[in-house]
């Protein structure tokens, strides 16, 4: 049950590391760099937890 949702929650995590990108492009100053890394670390995240999910299958 669980495995089968796994895939849909780490697209989850990917689209919320691209609202925080997103979010960090539209902001000025030293909290647009904080924003723009934590998107970025975010979505590298969970693209290689996908690819090892995906690997393993």
């Amino acid at each position: 049950m669980i495995s089968k949702l796994l895939p849909y929650l780490f697209l989850a995590i990917l689209v919320i590391g691209f609202g925080v990108l997103v979010n960090g492009f539209s902001s000025y100053g030293e909290t647009r760099h904080t924003y723009i890394s934590s998107g970025a670390i975010i979505i590298a995240g969970a693209t290689i937890a996908l690819a090892i999910y995906k690997g393993g299958k």
